[in-house]
């Protein structure tokens, strides 16, 4: 789990994996609300790519940055970079 605050400090995104027994994992990058007090669900941002890192929030919390990358490359052979608007 790789995690960042947004700037205002109201959201936090992630890179994230979930395992299931006999399935392939699923990878993904999400946010939760920090000023919320009840239990959460991540919502998903982007999905679909084999492995996400380092999501970031840009300086004015508007838009965020993510590397993914597929199967059977590697970060250093492969990776992409991503942008893209914060909901």
């Amino acid at each position: 789990l790789e995690l960042t605050l947004s700037p205002d400090g109201k959201e936090m995104v992630f890179a994230y994996e979930v395992e299931w027994p006999h399935q392939e994992a699923k990878n993904a990058i999400g946010w939760i609300s920090t000023t919320s007090q009840e239990l959460q669900e991540a919502q998903v941002i982007v999905e679909g790519a084999d492995f996400y890192r380092l999501p970031q929030f840009s300086p004015d919390g508007q838009k965020i940055a993510w590397l993914e990358w597929n199967h059977p490359a590697m970060p250093w052979n492969s990776t992409q970079l991503y942008e893209a608007p914060f909901l």
